[in-house]
């Protein structure tokens, strides 16, 4: 599923003061498409991470209410037989939002990440919770750090790092792929001189 491509002008969102020794929230969605009004999210994976170490993790599937489409399908590798057991956004989306925990404490780091929190937003506008947590983008910075690479599909940068994890299966998968990823990245910007958050975004301008 083709996902509109970050600004890489920015990649820090909604910044609250923290440091980079903060504790991130490793995130990756399926969805049903590509609008968060019209479409739905099918799955969600989280890793809870402190000074690069796993501490806890989040997974589930998520019953639409429309059945998925056949190229829905081929995209994620997802049936709608496997949803049918799940429960409905309503009944998970809690449990996302105790898993994240206070909004001050933690980031939410994302490969295009700015297409998961649209989503989210809107989840929280449908559902009656608050949304303000903030954000990293990998995307927009493998742009600046990677400037050679022909794409900036996770699986591609995996492969430039010589990061040697097999191919994901789903989106706790895809995570721990963008874990190793986020972890190189983040040497490299502290080798640039990068402190806090708000570095970042400097650094990209």
């Amino acid at each position: 599923m083709e996902r509109v491509e970050a600004n890489i002008c920015q990649s820090v969102y909604n910044l609250k003061g923290q440091s980079l020794n903060t504790t991130y929230c490793i995130l990756d969605l399926e969805t049903t498409g590509l609008s968060p009004i019209e479409n739905e999210i099918i799955e969600v994976g989280i890793l809870k991470v402190k000074e690069n170490k796993i501490i806890d993790t989040f997974h589930s599937y998520i019953k639409p209410k429309i059945k998925l489409t056949e190229e829905i399908i081929k995209v994620t590798n997802i049936t709608n037989e496997k949803l049918e057991r799940f429960e409905h956004i309503e009944n998970i989306y809690p449990k996302i939002i105790q898993f994240l925990g206070n909004e001050k404490d933690i980031v939410i780091v994302g490969h295009n990440v700015n297409f998961d929190i649209r989503f989210l937003k809107q989840n929280a506008t449908n559902l009656g919770y608050e949304f303000n947590y903030t954000y990293l983008d990998t995307y927009s910075l493998s742009k600046v750090l990677f400037p050679n690479l022909d794409t900036h599909k996770l699986g591609r940068i995996k492969e430039y790092l010589k990061i040697k994890l097999p191919e994901s299966k789903n989106t706790l998968d895809e995570d721990i792929i963008l874990l190793e990823v986020f972890n190189e990245i983040m040497d490299m910007l502290k080798n640039k001189g990068v402190n806090n958050l708000e570095d970042i975004n400097t650094l990209l301008q």
